[in-house]
């Protein structure tokens, strides 16, 4: 994690045709000054009008990002500042001659390699992040689809995103970046922007995507073309033989970086819009199917749910929630917020995922305890379940309307009950906790994305072989699901006599 703020050492450039605009243009990186953020600096107008990268200046979210100030766009600014946030930069200029970056080959990694090239230093003063106390949700629907976007406090930045359209060459795809620092570079930069084959002709009529190219861009097939159709594509791609559609779907010749490389794009993407903050996000951010007008929307909430901007050092601003980037149109018309109350402290996890993945024989995508903050052994158990829009059941259980099933939040329970058991004996590795019975099993309340799930079981009655649990679960100390719950535990080999077995532990649990 970066401590201290972040340049470059010396200036950087690259020339180019932007996607939409199809302008030729030159993109200066040069270093920026402590605390000033980082700047886009129109150099072909005659004031070398400057536009902070803040959310406060977007203009317009059509099929990319665009900043605006006093009349002066700039297009397409995403892959830009995802490379600049993706490397820990703080402070730089970015100089352009026209009104749109160039595109390159669709992804940010020819912006990351100038940006490396020129060197990277670090600068005297220490960095500042931003933090939340409570999660921030956005959610929409286009063309039937659910575009959504959580973020959960946390303690760094990490980000899990899925995409699903429902379309034949584009499976359901997910990706996970673990850390900006170790990942970014090598795992999300190259991956290139992308659209689907029955978008192009739309697009172009639209005015947009001007400098779009088969080698800017990974175009989907989505859709059975004829010989004719063939042939009309190349016109519109600008080649002169006929295009062609790929085994996998993509039109073209060239391969995917990776298989989910368009889930990789998206996510790169959302790196990018999340800069606008003008300062770098401790979160966790989940995202399925966002639009860049989602991202943005997010970003708003996100700047004002902020209860503190904090130094790395450890100091903390308990004044306002943090302002918007120096030259922001509002930076000197908010008021401060009122000082934050501090957030109760994180439980200390008695048994962390390592512990829990050792003692339970599940594993993705049934693996539904995080952790376990309380334990006594034989008696009772305190788990806990992050809730995310990630989750696989989301896909299928009710679309457009995310809600955990019920069997699902049972069946976290019971895991939690299988810890509380396992954990009472020498070798859990060589036992199983079943459960044989489930009784009085009641739903108060849907649990939703977002929701942190609190399950509380205790021992009712325990013999040598089974043992009868209450359970309930919580979510903000409101009662959302109880149930009784019968288990046994029995040798992870030999599991032939299940049946007489599960009349054994009712005979014992009923005794």
């Amino acid at each position: 994690m970066f401590k201290r703020q972040r340049t470059v050492k010396s200036p950087a450039s690259i020339k180019g045709i932007g996607l939409h605009t199809g302008g030729r243009a030159t993109i200066t990186f040069k270093p920026g000054t402590v605390n000033d953020g980082i700047r886009f600096v129109r150099v072909d107008h005659p004031d070398r009008l400057e536009i902070p990268a803040d959310i406060d200046y977007v203009i317009d979210t059509t099929r990319g990002t665009n900043l605006a100030r006093d009349g002066v766009r700039i297009h397409t600014v995403e892959h830009v500042l995802a490379a600049v946030a993706g490397l820990g930069l703080d402070n730089i200029r970015i100089e352009l001659d026209g009104d749109e970056p160039p595109i390159c080959d669709g992804s940010a990694i020819p912006f990351v390699n100038a940006l490396i090239e020129a060197g990277i230093v670090e600068q005297d003063a220490p960095r500042e992040y931003l933090e939340l106390d409570n999660p921030v949700l956005y959610s929409e629907r286009e063309n039937g689809l659910l575009k959504e976007l959580v973020v959960m406090p946390s303690d760094d930045f990490h980000l899990t995103y899925m995409v699903d359209y429902q379309k034949s060459n584009l499976a359901s795809q997910h990706t996970v970046l673990y850390s900006l620092e170790d990942e970014f570079v090598t795992e999300f930069a190259p991956a290139r922007t992308w659209t689907f084959l029955s978008d192009v002709k739309a697009l172009r009529e639209r005015g947009l995507i001007k400098g779009g190219s088969l080698e800017s861009a990974v175009v989907i097939a989505d859709m059975d073309l004829s010989d004719e159709e063939l042939d009309e594509l190349k016109d519109l791609f600008g080649v002169e033989d006929r295009v062609v559609i790929g085994e996998n779907g993509i039109v073209g010749t060239q391969p995917l970086r990776f298989d989910n490389e368009p889930c990789r794009h998206k996510a790169l993407d959302l790196i990018g819009d999340l800069a606008l903050l003008g300062a770098p996000l401790r979160a966790q951010v989940f995202g399925a199917r966002s639009s860049h007008a989602a991202n943005v929307e997010l970003v708003r909430r996100i700047r004002g749910a902020c209860v503190k901007k904090k130094p790395e050092t450890g100091d903390v601003d308990p004044s306002a929630s943090a302002p918007p980037a120096s030259g922001s149109p509002v930076a000197s018309a908010t008021p401060a917020a009122p000082a934050p109350v501090a957030p109760a402290p994180e439980p200390e996890a008695v048994l962390d995922i390592e512990d829990i993945l050792r003692i339970l024989p599940h594993r993705y995508p049934l693996l539904l305890i995080d952790r376990v903050i309380h334990m006594e052994p034989g008696k009772r158990v305190t788990a806990l379940k992050n809730v995310t829009i990630n989750e696989p059941f989301f896909a299928g259980h009710f679309p457009g309307h995310p809600v955990m099933p019920g069997v699902l939040i049972v069946e976290a329970m019971a895991q939690a009950g299988g810890l509380l058991l396992l954990n009472t004996i020498d070798e859990p590795k060589s036992k199983m906790a079943y459960f044989m019975g489930i009784d009085h099993a009641r739903f108060r309340r849907l649990v939703k994305p977002g929701d942190q799930l609190r399950f509380e079981l205790e021992t009712v009655r325990m013999r040598m072989h089974a043992c009868k649990m209450e359970g309930k679960a919580y979510v903000n100390d409101e009662l959302v699901a109880e149930a009784t719950l019968m288990a046994m535990i029995t040798d992870r080999a030999g599991q032939a006599d299940q049946a007489d077995r599960a009349d054994q532990a009712d005979r014992e649990a009923s005794q």
